[in-house]
């Protein structure tokens, strides 16, 4: 949690207002698409495996239905992205709609393996593994903090959206 307070606290420092708005504005966007990238199955995966003690069809099938699932919000988001910017009445957010696409399978796997593991019983190695990530979301906000004032908001923005797929 502190490193998470952290990183807002740089995102605040590194992006313009400008870009900061053009973050808020997609952050729900991204949330509805990684709700809807999961539908809640790493919490069936977690219940299943600790019911049937880590089948292997289980993790199976949970990772097909995850890979179809994504793929399909993949697609839709796609196809939709200039609609959604549209309806938010920013068309340039189509550049942030794309660039929220890569996390939704890296966050999906990443919340597989956690759910996984909380299933084994294993909640520290879950808890422990949400801290190399944020560690490298801050690493890469230091590395990229020069160059976010010298590039446009849009841009900007994009590049705090990529910290979440590079972080995963």
């Amino acid at each position: 949690k502190i490193l998470s307070f952290i990183i807002r606290i740089l995102f605040a420092r590194c992006l313009s207002v400008e870009a900061m708005h053009y973050y808020t504005l997609i952050t729900p966007t991204l949330m509805l698409a990684l709700t809807l990238s999961q539908l809640s199955f790493p919490l069936a995966l977690s219940k299943l495996v600790a019911k049937y003690h880590d089948h292997p069809l289980i993790l199976k099938v949970n990772r097909h239905l995850l890979y179809l699932l994504n793929g399909l919000i993949i697609i839709i988001l796609l196809i939709s992205a200039p609609f959604i910017a549209n309806l938010l009445h920013q068309k340039h957010l189509t550049l942030l709609i794309y660039t929220m696409i890569p996390i939704l399978p890296l966050t999906s796997i990443s919340a597989t393996l956690k759910s996984r593991l909380s299933g084994l019983q294993s909640h520290r190695h879950a808890a422990f593994s949400q801290i190399p990530e944020e560690v490298i979301r801050i690493l890469f906000l230091f590395l990229a903090y020069p160059y976010l004032k010298h590039i446009n908001d849009i841009h900007a923005a994009a590049c705090a959206l990529l910290s979440i797929s590079i972080s995963e």
